[in-house]
């Protein structure tokens, strides 16, 4: 196999204060020569297009200032390798924060590295393939290059291109799963501890649903409490013909994290989505969702909940495409913010000449619990056919004072008013979620954030 050298991919760059290259010891990576092409082509268009600013549409209420500048040093330039103390601070935050799922495999990634110790993969099935980037490269070559087929569309994502190292691999296929094993459940587990130096980690999820699969796939994102680092993650999603994939990002990074993550899904003809967001953490979050229906009947479903506090800034990005006919895609999102804390939604529906019969419908709302929390909401249509339905809307508001008062004279004290009428609104969502023991462990983990906000306040 022709092989290349990642460091001479990466030779003598650097970007804000973080290094890209071997300025200190970085060892020889082999890689497919493949592979290293398209590394260095990604280091081209990130050379080329540099980082977003706010001159760029879509990054316009998203301040990376402090991510530019910040001192992340990436992973394979840190040759930082994961300590004992670490693994062990790992298997505490997963007690403490994450149940048993019921999952079929679930694979963790502690500082950005693969730890197979703390990973799951019983019981065994014929029809699902769940490993790591490394392993899917020596055993599937060929399924990697093609699931990584796409150009990346921004600085970030080129970034990622050049620089991801660990991240995994999920294949769904045939023969279907023996009766009675119901659909799989991946469940992708990312934890970062805190460090003497901050870490950045790029991340690749690659996600591929043979013709007529369904299944489940989750990734979660931990941060240890006053852990700084950057998680700067790429997901890419094949739908095939037919096949069904519900789709999970569960965000409850550090107050000092930082979390940009692109998603992006293919689907074929028939072929559904549904994605899934919950941003619980980070100093600053941001999910972009770009989902291309290119063939006839295929379907998209985005929903997604956010609770922020403090100065805390959630962005989610969404950009629907329809190319075939008949397609439809639903947008549901549910933000809830306090203090000074910002969110931002900016959604497109873009209908494509000749994608008759387009059903697209969209719907954000947003709850300020403070006077100073600050959203910012852009619905958008852009439509180039003629027989559509398609339809969005968006709101802001405060608790309803007559709900609060009629639970008040019942005896239930205000802040545990405020709590229920906050949970009732967010669980608009968080009901969506496409697996009951997930259900029950965001409710949890979002009763468990009010109730602390309380006590920070009270």
């Amino acid at each position: 196999m022709n092989v290349r050298s990642n460091s001479r991919v990466l030779e003598g760059r650097t970007y804000g204060a973080g290094v890209l290259t071997a300025r200190a010891p970085v060892a020889a990576q082999a890689l497919p020569e493949w592979l290293g092409a398209l590394k260095s082509s990604a280091l081209g268009t990130f050379e080329a297009a540099g980082f977003p600013s706010p001159r760029d549409e879509a990054w316009r209420f998203t301040d990376i200032s402090d991510i530019v500048s910040g001192p992340f040093v990436p992973q394979e330039v840190a040759r930082s390798p994961v300590s004992s103390g670490a693994l062990a601070a790992a298997r505490r935050l997963l007690a403490e924060r994450l149940q048993d799922l019921d999952e079929t495999a679930r694979l963790v990634f502690v500082d950005g590295a693969f730890q197979a110790a703390l990973s799951r993969f019983s019981p065994k099935r014929d029809d699902v393939v769940a490993c790591s980037i490394d392993q899917a490269l020596s055993r599937h070559p060929q399924r990697v290059r093609a699931a990584l087929g796409s150009d990346p569309h921004d600085g970030f994502q080129a970034l990622n291109t050049v620089l991801f190292q660990s991240g995994a691999f999920v294949h769904l296929a045939g023969p279907r799963p023996a009766e009675g094993a119901g659909r799989p459940v991946i469940h992708l587990v990312h934890v970062a501890t805190e460090r003497a130096v901050p870490l950045a980690f790029h991340p690749r999820t690659l996600v591929v649903a043979d013709p007529g699969t369904s299944s489940l796939v989750i990734e979660t994102y931990l941060g240890a409490d006053g852990a700084r680092y950057l998680v700067n993650g790429l997901s890419q999603v094949t739908v095939g013909a037919g096949a069904h994939v519900a789709h999970v990002v569960l965000q409850e990074e550090s107050r000092a994290g930082y979390h940009l993550q692109a998603l992006e899904i293919r689907l074929d003809a028939g072929a559904r989505f549904s994605s899934h967001s919950v941003a619980l953490g980070g100093h600053r979050s941001r999910l972009d969702i770009a989902a291309t229906l290119e063939q006839d009947g295929a379907e998209v479903a985005l929903q997604g909940v956010y609770v922020a506090r403090g100065r805390r800034q959630m962005d989610h990005h969404t950009v629907v495409t329809h190319v075939g006919r008949h397609t439809s895609s639903r947008q549901v999102y549910r933000g809830v913010l306090d203090d000074r804390a910002t969110a931002v939604f900016d959604g497109m529906i873009h209908v494509a000449p000749g994608a008759q019969k387009t059903d697209a419908r969209q719907s954000v709302r947003n709850l300020l619990l403070s006077g100073d929390a600050v959203v910012h909401a852009q619905p958008r249509l852009e439509i180039n056919a003629d027989d559509v339905q398609c339809a969005h809307g968006a709101t802001i508001g405060q608790l309803d004072p007559e709900a609060l008062f009629y639970l008040q004279s019942r005896g239930v004290g205000q802040e545990e008013a405020r709590r229920l009428l906050v949970q009732g609104f967010a669980g608009e969502s968080i009901q969506t979620l496409p697996h009951p023991p997930l259900r029950r462990l965001v409710e949890h983990r979002i009763r468990s954030l009010l109730e602390a906000h309380e006590g920070e306040t009270s």
